[in-house]
């Protein structure tokens, strides 16, 4: 079982974040905004303009903890999951960005990062996903985040 070792505290490696793929290889693109029945009536939030990717990952536990993401081997972002990894990572959350989030009100996180991980692939860095198991995070990725500064992370 591979661990990364962030400020002290171990991660176990979850698996390789890749999204689903047409069938020469390049992941495939996903504009949800234009399926929201009210996009006339709410703008776009910073962040959801897309294009977005799908993916799966198996394996995430149904507890709360906090997770991060390397590229390459590089720490690229620290998050938390309040109550499931698994929800967290899931359709709810960061694989499959509903039309919804894409608008004001919606999710500007879930919309950042499903993109940056597209943009990464589309760069042919490998994507990891790492998590550490534990009832209250919120301490530790405040922490990471100051100290380690995660460029995917808004610093301020």
């Amino acid at each position: 079982m591979s661990t990364l070792e962030l400020l002290g505290q171990p991660f176990v490696l979850v698996g390789i974040i890749q999204p689903k793929t047409e069938k020469d290889g390049t992941p495939c693109i996903y504009m949800p905004k234009e399926r929201y029945p009210k996009a006339k009536q709410k703008p776009l939030h910073s962040h959801g303009e897309g294009p977005f990717c799908r993916f799966n990952v198996d394996g995430l536990p149904d507890t709360s903890g906090i997770y991060a993401v390397t590229l390459t081997g590089r720490l690229t972002y620290v998050g938390i999951a309040k109550k499931s990894l698994k929800q967290r990572w899931g359709p709810q959350g960061y694989a499959l960005i509903s039309p919804v989030n894409c608008y004001e009100g919606g999710q500007p996180t879930n919309c950042k990062v499903n993109h940056a991980i597209l943009e990464a692939v589309w760069r042919k860095q490998v994507v990891e996903l790492w998590i550490r198991e534990m009832d209250e995070p919120r301490s530790l990725e405040t922490q990471l985040i100051r100290e380690l500064s995660p460029p995917w992370n808004d610093q301020g």
